[in-house]
């Protein structure tokens, strides 16, 4: 009786550590979730400014593009 009383005691210690660390670790779960949410937003929004700015080079590419193709007209017509 003084085995199965001890074996009792050690499983219920067990199991009260376990739990405790199995809460420890969801408690870990869920703030890393929140975390990854906020760097996925994070990624999105720099995506957009990515996009944003990509767009903005090309257009001022096209810019370039026509003002030079100006200038080498005016200086051809000059000569």
């Amino acid at each position: 009786m003084s085995r199965l009383s001890n074996a009792l005691s050690n499983s219920q210690t067990a199991h009260q550590m376990h739990q405790s660390s199995l809460e420890s670790v969801n408690a870990e779960r869920a703030q890393l979730d929140e975390k990854e949410n906020e760097m996925r937003k994070l990624v999105a929004a720099a995506e957009a400014k990515r996009s944003w700015f990509s767009g903005l080079h090309d257009w001022m590419e096209t810019v370039a593009t026509f003002l030079d193709e100006k200038v080498c007209g005016m200086s051809r017509a000059t000569l």
